[in-house]
């Protein structure tokens, strides 16, 4: 298992949750889980440290990747 970064999902402070796009944010989330150092994550571990189901952060990458 690799060590996943911290603050993977964070919220944006001072941003009206409402003016948020739910979609782009978990987007962000996900993208932020790789760096230079974890540049390898299995989908659950993407989705453990995004806060996201399996589900999503597989329709996530899937759609990052196209």
């Amino acid at each position: 298992m690799s060590v996943l970064p911290t603050g993977c999902l964070t919220d944006e402070e001072g941003a009206e949750r409402s003016e948020l796009v739910t979609g782009f944010s978990r987007g962000m989330a996900v993208i932020r889980c790789f760096s230079a150092t974890t540049p390898l994550l299995t989908i659950a571990e993407v989705a453990r440290a995004a806060g996201l189901n399996r589900s999503t952060a597989r329709r996530l990458l899937r759609t990052l990747e196209a």
